[in-house]
């Protein structure tokens, strides 16, 4: 626009430094506007993905049931259903020798527990199943003598496999977000 109105105007001097001047206001006009549209996209851009729930991640809700004042879920391992302990505060997933059947003893590893007795139990690989997916990972095995212990038991080492964790128990769900 501003190469058309030079064309059109004479060599008047007066005219000729008007026009300069319409053109450098034009031009700054256009790179303000260009400037705030860009800073405006930004703007909501990064308010979206600093609005996206901490639930938009992958998540799997799992059913708790409760017996007295112990938590288990229940999960498949190895295409087989097993009722777990919720155990946040326990070291090791600890699985009964019934799912570990045919599963290869990657390494061996000593746990004990809080009557101090050490006991040598092998770690296989497992895999646990998820509504979203599944994760591999080293479980032990151990015939646990207990019946509270479910087919045995989630330990931390299962729980850090995801970002967060939430275990509602008005809801009697437990959420994983991966």
């Amino acid at each position: 626009m501003a190469v058309c109105i030079l064309r059109a105007m004479n060599d008047d001097p007066t005219e000729l430094a008007t026009a300069r001047i319409n053109r450098r206001e034009a031009l700054s006009g256009m790179f303000w506007q260009r400037l705030f549209r860009g800073a405006y996209v930004l703007f909501v851009l990064l308010a979206a993905l600093f609005a996206l729930p901490q639930h938009a991640y992958a998540q799997t809700v799992l059913p708790l049931t409760e017996d007295g004042k112990t938590v288990y879920a229940t999960i498949r391992i190895n295409a087989k259903q097993a009722r777990m302990l919720v155990d946040t505060g326990s070291t090791f997933t600890i699985l009964r020798p019934k799912f570990a059947t045919g599963a290869e003893v990657m390494t061996e590893t000593t746990a004990s527990s809080l009557d101090t007795k050490s006991t040598k139990m092998p770690l296989v690989k497992a895999r646990i199943e998820l509504h979203q997916g599944h994760v591999w990972m080293l479980v032990g095995v151990f015939d646990v003598k207990a019946s509270s212990f479910g087919d045995g038991i989630l330990g931390s080492d299962f729980f850090r496999e995801f970002k967060r964790i939430e275990i509602d128990y008005g809801s009697k769900t437990l959420t994983l977000w991966k």
